[in-house]
């Protein structure tokens, strides 16, 4: 049922280690392989590569440097699964939903901020972004 499942990574604060879990545990049953994608905002990008003090990076090389991206890789590399680190630069819903739909995933993981309704309307929400905007199966698993 499940080729090629991706687990969407964010945010520092962000729980990974349940989200790749639940991942691990669905892929294991499929024998699926896994892909951590860490997409970086544009400004986010550009103070990481300052902090560095480079000139530039290769967004991928950048992904698997990032503790929550090794963090997550610990997990889905101790289940014995085919493993593939994305990192890719620009709004985080488009460069997830662009990943999908051309590379074959058959399911995302993501997690999602506890925020009230009016929050996400003021302040929008991507993982609301990406739920909408995919076409495949999606599993959001609410953090904080």
């Amino acid at each position: 049922m499940f080729d090629h499942i991706l687990i969407a990574v964010g945010e520092e604060r962000m729980d990974v280690a349940t989200i790749a879990e639940y991942a691990v545990a669905v892929a294991e049953k499929f024998d699926a392989d896994v892909t951590l994608f860490r997409a970086y905002p544009k400004g986010e990008f550009d103070r990481r590569l300052a902090e560095f003090e480079y000139d530039a990076a290769d967004p991928t090389d950048m992904a698997k440097r990032n503790s929550v991206v090794r963090e997550a890789a610990h997990i889905v590399r101790a289940a014995g699964l085919d493993l593939s680190i994305v990192g890719a630069v620009g709004d985080p819903a488009t460069t997830v939903v662009e990943y999908v739909d051309s590379h074959s995933v058959d399911h995302v993981f993501i997690g999602g901020r506890k925020r009230s309704p009016t929050g996400k309307a003021i302040m929008g929400s991507t993982s609301q972004d990406i739920i909408l905007r995919l076409s495949v199966p999606c599993t959001v698993m609410q953090l904080g």
